[in-house]
């Protein structure tokens, strides 16, 4: 089902370029809240530690309030940006509009879409022991709010998450994050409430020898009370490890390869008696590339692709259980960076088809300014 692959989509070898855009990270096959093995500004997402690792930056995400279920994507961005000062005596960063999409995502599941999502959201992270052989990280993710207005039904909604991370060494990387409240009343009647239990990510990784090995479990559950019924659970587990080397060349080029396996299992009711499951095993491959061409132009790349391991079972109560293979897993992603001395402009390249579209070139832009 559908559900089942966007939440499988939920979820440091070091280059030294690094950008701090979501074009960039999607472009080379990594989740757009940050990257197990490169070296972006959006890991403070995964691992707040990394703030200790920045440099001082502003940085836009263009885009307006994402699709009709308020779920970000390459052709429906939301609109975001911060400030970063990892160089400063306390390092941190204050950003705007980063919207946890894990609870974004199973609210829509459980209220078809009906619940208010996290918004106009605030995020903070900061670093202590900075210079020290072991650095740390800790971070705030706050959303509220509330809609008295559309419909007669009266909607609220508020969501508190906290990153917790340390960078032990130069080799190892542990982190963490923790839905402190996930909450939502009203939806297709103001009675309806969701409440989001266990939502907690634990990750881990380390250098060894010319490889960085990673790994994660994901682990978020929910309750949807519709007004005058009976309450609807959501569990869901993704197991994930994997491995990847990075190459680094002269003139801000690199090239990286990785291999990751991820067990996703959900289950939720649609009704008191009717509950559906799905069990995903899939094994991908990847590889992709970056390096700046010229003083004004930087070009990335990336392909991956369920290989060997390719499974999706899907059972729902009282039909026969059902099997089978992804369809055309192979994912291709391409982007670049335009350089004007402190300012970058990131994007996407937009495709029809596989064709380069000439009259939109960039999609997924945005713009940072180093100083």
């Amino acid at each position: 089902m559908r559900f089942g692959l966007l939440l499988t989509m939920v979820f440091s070898l070091l280059s030294s370029t690094a950008w701090a855009t979501k074009s960039r990270l999607e472009a080379l096959g990594q989740n757009s809240n940050g990257s197990f093995f490169l070296r972006d500004e959006r890991n403070v997402f995964l691992n707040p530690a990394h703030i200790h690792l920045l440099d001082r930056r502003l940085s836009f995400e263009w885009g307006d309030s994402g699709d009709a279920f308020k779920s970000d994507a390459v052709a429906t961005p939301k609109a975001e940006g911060g400030w970063w000062d990892g160089k400063a005596s306390t390092p941190y960063a204050i950003y705007l509009g980063n919207e946890n999409e894990e609870a974004i995502f199973v609210r829509n599941v459980m209220s078809s879409g009906a619940s208010l999502k996290p918004d106009n959201t605030i995020d903070v992270t900061w670093g202590v022991n900075p210079g020290g052989m072991n650095r740390y990280g800790f971070g705030i993710n706050f959303s509220k709010n509330q809609d008295e207005v559309t419909g007669g039904i009266d909607r609220s909604e508020t969501f508190a998450g906290i990153r917790a991370g340390a960078l032990i060494g130069d080799k190892l990387e542990i982190y963490g994050t923790f839905h402190l409240l996930d909450e939502a009343d009203g939806a297709a009647a103001s009675g309806d409430e969701y409440e989001g239990k266990m939502g907690l990510m634990l990750s881990g990784s380390y250098l060894w020898d010319r490889y960085r090995l990673y790994g994660s479990i994901f682990k978020k559950d929910a309750e949807f009370t519709p007004d005058g019924g009976s309450g609807l659970d959501f569990e869901s587990t993704l197991l994930m490890a994997g491995a990847a080397h990075v190459e680094e060349f002269a003139n801000r080029s690199m090239m990286f390869y990785f291999g990751e396996i991820k067990s996703t299992n959900m289950e939720r009711d649609t009704s008191t008696t009717v509950s559906s499951k799905i069990d995903i095993l899939q094994l991908a491959l990847g590889f992709g590339m970056e390096g700046q061409v010229a003083d004004w132009l930087s070009l990335r790349g990336s392909v991956a692709q369920a290989t060997l391991l390719n499974s999706w079972k899907n059972k729902t109560t009282g039909t026969p259980s059902t099997e089978f293979s992804e369809e055309d897993s192979t994912t291709v992603a391409c982007g670049m960076t335009l350089h004007f001395d402190a300012f970058k402009m990131d994007g996407s390249f937009t495709t029809s088809g596989g064709t380069l579209t000439g009259g939109n070139i960039m999609s997924r832009v945005a713009m940072s300014y180093v100083y």
